[in-house]
């Protein structure tokens, strides 16, 4: 058999070349905001155009943008979008990192007291509630800690 068991090619070469070949990419978010869509996995809100249906409902705030890398329309988020969702709306991921509790108990208390999820019009947007309606949960739940 003949040909090349081997190629050494030093990394420094390579990197330059990766250098001036690459395409120049502008970051495609601007400080302090993230994707409505990445908000609401962090939040524990997985269904699959859930959160959406609140941010185009008008029940909480969001930018509808251009992506300048994927040419995309998008939902942002900012700073004061999500501090405004947080004022008003709760889950049962954010409950259980304000409180310590695990999500199971967490639903558990919620389910007992009667606190139903928020549902505009009948809608599922997800493990959402009103923040005001689970006040007595968290208080509840916090009075329970290290017990």
């Amino acid at each position: 058999m003949f040909g090349y068991h081997g190629l050494v090619v030093e990394i420094t070469e390579v990197a330059a070349l990766k250098a001036k070949v690459a395409p120049k990419r502008k970051p495609s978010t601007n400080q302090g905001e993230m994707t409505a869509a990445a908000f609401a996995r962090s939040a524990g809100i997985r269904g699959k155009g859930q959160f959406l249906a609140l941010i185009e409902g008008g029940h909480t705030p969001a930018m509808l943008v251009v992506n300048p890398t994927t040419r995309r329309r998008e939902w942002r988020m900012s700073r004061d979008d999500i501090a405004a969702f947080e004022a008003n709306y709760t889950t049962p991921s954010m409950l259980s990192a304000e409180t310590g509790a695990h999500l199971n108990t967490i639903r558990a208390v919620l389910q007992r007291e009667g606190v139903q999820p928020f549902r505009p019009n009948g809608l599922d947007v997800g493990p959402v509630y009103l923040r005001n309606a689970v006040e007595p949960v968290v208080a509840l739940l916090k009075s329970q800690e290290g017990k």
